[in-house]
C-alpha cells in the first residue's frame, strides 16, 4: 500500500474494544495538520473495562493488571488485553 492509498479503517467490532472509534494508519499527507490534544482528566476512559496490549507491554502491564486473551471468532485469532475493571 502506498502513502496515497486509503487504508480500510478498523472498526471496534473487529477488535473487541470500544476505546477506538476508527483506527487508520497514519498518513503524512492526510494527517499533516493533526495534533495531539492535552488530556485534562481520564473521564473518557471511565467506561472501558479492557485495553489492548502489545507483546512488548506485557511485563509492565502484567505487574498491575490481569492480562487475558479475547477470541475473535471471525479471524480465528486471539487479542491480548489488560483487564481494567469488572463492572
Amino acid at each position: 500500500m502506498t502513502e496515497d492509498q486509503e487504508a480500510e479503517p478498523i472498526r471496534p467490532s473487529q477488535t473487541n474494544t470500544l476505546m477506538f472509534k476508527q483506527l487508520v494508519p497514519i498518513n503524512a499527507t492526510r494527517h499533516a495538520k493533526t495534533r495531539v490534544r492535552e488530556v485534562k482528566d481520564f473521564h473518557f476512559a471511565s467506561e472501558f473495562h479492557s485495553a489492548v496490549v502489545m507483546v512488548h507491554e506485557f511485563p509492565r502491564a502484567a505487574a498491575i493488571y490481569p492480562l487475558v486473551f479475547i477470541e475473535d471468532p471471525h479471524k480465528d485469532s486471539f487479542m491480548p488485553v489488560a483487564l481494567l475493571g469488572l463492572e
